[in-house]
């Protein structure tokens, strides 16, 4: 015999089937229990009587045509949980397991649901019954978070009801039959849910399409409050003051106004008469009229024509037809309200998902370094660059004019040959941009200063400081103050050794030349009878002179050669230091986010709009 605890708990869950994911603990923490108690009798059972304790976890069966559209919401769920209301999500889920869509609506009222009651009753209530029990039952309902309605059979009064996470209320109305419709009953605040909170705060839409209700856990009176998704929400305004309210609500409300208009209908239940009233965005209704109506037909049956009078009056034909769900026009196509949902829930998603990149950017924006100071160290290097060149002009000028440099005149080379390298290496030295580097040092501290550093202080700990700015600075010189220095070793020690082997090859040929033009003159002296001294002596003078001369021609042309090379070297110099300051200011300073959550968002923006497309070739 199975003990009555057991079965009130079976009971109990079996007739509560949003409580479906207490069965599996439940289940199999009584089945532990009974082992215990019958472990001297076992008792044998089939089977298909036993309930795993892993139901819950059971494989899902799918149509074939909802499959693909299944798994991409799964992946959704699992890459962009952050991003979707997961209640809503799960709802959609739901709706994709059966070719059968349940629709889930709520009418909710405003600060109260006197007015959603009322309304509910007149929509499911059968004119030519008497009134039923569940009328009252709706009407002396004591819930105050909510109460749902759902198609069944009246509950009979002897029995006790059986207690349920929401209080649910069975009624056997065709409209509720025919469409598959289950009604949440409930009410928001005008505030979005804390009666505390500013006027001017945004509220999610999640209020209203994802209302919230209390389910009491204990009999002190505690309560937690869980989430009721719903496919589609009517929010129902008692006269003007409260439609007022109702559109301050939707103002404040995040979320998109395509959900807003799709997903949301706002009824205003007016006391006055409704005709020649219309509205793209209310639905108006006399609730008073329609009431009076059915009372009047319930009373006497041949008060038919007054009822069908009232009733258009009322205006209900018109809300009676917004809450009956539209059927799918192929067997292909997703059912409205189920398509609407999912397509909400993806707009959301990837809404969110957007607003986190663009906070994303702001974010780094604010933390990088600002154009302006871009632009006016922009503008301090195009000053640095050209003194540079100025100075380069101006330094080889003077240099050319130098006592130093004409030390090394063609005339005196014969005794200045072994001091080239000393005096090219002091001019190259004392000339080649020596302001210059010290500007590009000034500058390069003025770029960590600023921070456009290659690297950044920030994301070192407060210790290393010290450290990184010592390393820092080595970088820096390396790559642009030094760059001039090292440019000057490298010019001095090349050009020197060139020109000292220049200078020593033209001395060299202008002494071989004399020296052969010697050897000539005194072999024509002594060997032509006709050549006297003075022939032999022009003979070495004209070899003189056209040697010197050669020596002339040739060293100042290996002088302004040298001259060209040095100034064509500062010019690349300078350019290469100005590409790579610009190139730190262009790419340094800018915080850069984190890569592993930029992965993740964009895996979950892929999953997204695969489920998008998903949806558009169910559409």
């Amino acid at each position: 015999m199975t003990p009555l605890w057991l079965s009130g708990a079976s009971r109990y869950l079996s007739n509560n089937q949003y409580s479906s994911y207490f069965v599996a603990s439940l289940t199999g923490r009584a089945l532990r229990i009974r082992q215990r108690l019958n472990c001297r009798a076992p008792v044998l059972r089939n089977a298909s009587s036993l309930s795993s304790a892993t139901a819950v976890n059971a494989t899902k069966i799918v149509p074939s045509k909802y499959k693909t559209l299944y798994e991409s919401l799964q992946r959704v769920r699992r890459h962009a949980a952050i991003y979707v209301d997961l209640s809503r999500l799960d709802l959609a889920l739901q709706g994709l397991e059966t070719e059968k869509l349940k629709t889930r609506i709520a009418v909710l009222g405003i600060n109260g649901t006197s007015a959603a009651r009322l309304i509910t009753k007149l929509l499911l209530a059968d004119p030519l019954k008497e009134k039923e029990a569940w009328e009252d039952d709706l009407d002396i309902s004591t819930s105050a978070s909510g109460i749902l309605l759902k198609y069944g059979e009246l509950r009979d009064p002897s029995l006790t009801a059986s207690r349920a996470a929401i209080e649910t209320l069975p009624i056997p109305s065709r409209l509720l039959r025919d469409h598959n419709l289950e009604i949440l009953i409930g009410s928001i605040n005008s505030t979005g849910g804390d009666p505390t909170s500013s006027n001017d705060r945004n509220v999610s839409s999640d209020v209203l399409l994802s209302p919230t209700v209390d389910i009491p856990t204990s009999s002190s009176g505690r309560t937690t409050t869980v989430r009721f998704p719903v496919h589609k929400a009517f929010l129902v305004a008692k006269g003007f003051d409260e439609l007022l309210l109702l559109f301050r609500l939707l103002s404040i409300t995040q979320g998109s106004q395509q959900n807003a208009w799709e997903l949301v209908e706002r009824i205003c239940d007016m006391r006055a008469s409704v005709q020649g009233f219309s509205s793209s965005s209310v639905v108006p209704i006399n609730s008073s009229i329609a009431n009076q109506g059915l009372e009047s037909i319930r009373e006497d049956l041949t008060k038919t024509p007054d009822y069908e009078r009232l009733w258009r009056e009322s205006a209900m034909d018109n809300l009676k037809a917004k809450i009956q769900p539209s059927i799918a026009s192929s067997s292909q196509q997703l059912p409205e309200p189920l398509s609407n949902l999912i397509r909400s829930i993806l707009f959301d998603a990837s809404s969110a998902a957007e607003k986190e990149a663009l906070e994303s950017v702001k974010t780094l924006n604010a933390r990088s370094v600002k154009n302006s100071t871009r632009e006016t160290l922009s503008n301090v290097l195009d000053l640095f660059t050209r003194r540079a060149h100025t100075e380069l002009q101006s330094g080889i000028e003077t240099a050319y004019s130098s006592s130093s440099w004409k030390k090394l005149n063609w005339y005196k080379l014969l005794w200045r040959v072994d001091d080239v390298p000393l005096i090219v290496s002091d001019l190259v030295e004392r000339y080649w941009l020596p302001q210059s580097e010290r500007a590009f040092c000034e500058f390069s501290g003025r770029l960590v200063q600023a921070g456009l550093s290659p690297a950044e202080p920030g994301a070192l700990a407060a210790e290393d400081l010290t450290r990184f700015q010592t390393q820092f600075w080595d970088l820096q010189s390396s790559i642009l103050a030094s760059k001039i220095s090292d440019a000057r070793r490298a010019l001095t020690h090349i050009s020197s050794s060139d020109l000292t082997i220049k200078a020593q090859s033209a001395l060299a040929k202008m002494l071989a030349f004399s020296g052969g033009s010697g050897v000539l003159a005194a072999t024509a002296y002594f060997s032509l009878p006709t050549a006297g001294l003075y022939e032999s002596g022009c003979i070495l003078a004209l070899g003189i002179i056209f040697a010197l001369r050669k020596l002339q021609v040739d060293w100042e042309s290996y002088r302004r050669y040298w001259r060209k090379r040095i100034f064509e070297a500062g010019t690349d110099t300078i350019k290469d230091v100005e590409s790579q300051l610009r190139q730190s200011m262009r790419d340094g300073g800018k915080a850069v986010e984190d890569g592993s959550d930029l992965s993740l968002r964009t895996e979950a923006q892929s999953a997204i709009q695969g489920a998008q497309e998903a949806l558009s070739r169910l559409s």
